[in-house]
């Protein structure tokens, strides 16, 4: 049972890359359903049944990605984000915006073991992909990035404040900008950014089972056994927060 259960383990990393490139299919399906669903007039209005059902999905989704990215070793956790890192670089998919969302929340909210624990290996690389030259895309590409940005931000913890200058040239441009989808999702944008950086929250690299040397797939636990990490604002974040809602929200 011992060395079926290692086997297991070895198996695990591969079957999380296997189970993104799902997700990734399962957001361009998504847009793709939408867009014949619209050219027909068959998805011109939603039921409520169809956004509950929208938002229990979600919501599944975002538990899953958490628990599956959080789960990696350090090699598989790079090799994820390197894929995540193509994806948002290769595609925009407007109608899959929400999931896109969510993929770099939970990408951007895991830490590597072996570095400091609340450093965020997926945001250094992410958000300069989303941010980068906004300026000049289509409006679709601008809301696109601006939303995958929020998610990016929301549980990235200290490392947000390495872009706060970005960060604050993006919102100048997205909250004065004449299209109502910008600004909406610029709005967003500031929302995640402040809540990260004034809120404490657990560190989801904490959630995942623990793992030990007789339990190679971890094992159950107690809150009391179970040191969880939270990240806890320091003063420049605060103050950064205060630079934020001086300059567009009290204004």
């Amino acid at each position: 049972l011992d060395s079926l259960l290692i086997e297991t383990k070895f198996a695990m990393g591969d079957w999380s890359l296997a189970f993104l490139e799902k997700i990734y299919d399962l957001m361009r399906a998504t847009g793709e359903q939408e867009k014949r669903g619209k050219s027909y007039g068959v998805a011109s209005s939603h039921s409520s049944a169809d956004a509950s059902q929208a938002k229990h999905f979600n919501s599944v989704l975002k538990q899953c990605l958490m628990q599956v990215i959080a789960s990696m070793d350090d090699e598989y956790l790079e090799l994820a984000l390197r894929s995540v890192v193509v994806f948002l670089k290769s595609e925009v998919l407007p109608f899959a915006v929400k999931h896109a969302s969510i993929l770099s929340e939970a990408m951007c909210a895991a830490r590597f073991s072996s570095r400091s624990h609340n450093t965020s290996p997926g945001l250094n690389r992410i958000l300069p992909l989303l941010l980068n030259d906004i300026q000049h895309q289509s409006h679709t590409t601008i809301v696109y990035h601006l939303r995958c940005a929020a998610g990016a931000v929301r549980r990235a913890g200290k490392d947000v404040l390495g872009f706060r200058d970005q960060l604050y040239s993006v919102l100048q441009f997205a909250l004065h900008h004449s299209q109502k989808n910008v600004h909406k999702a610029g709005c967003k944008l500031l929302r995640h950014l402040m809540s990260s950086q004034c809120e404490s929250f657990p560190l989801s690299t904490d959630f995942c089972p623990i793992i030990t040397a007789k339990s190679s797939l971890g094992r159950s636990t107690k809150l009391s056994d179970h040191k969880i990490t939270w990240h806890v604002p320091n003063p420049d974040q605060i103050e950064y927060v205060s630079t934020l809602w001086s300059t567009f929200v009290y204004e």
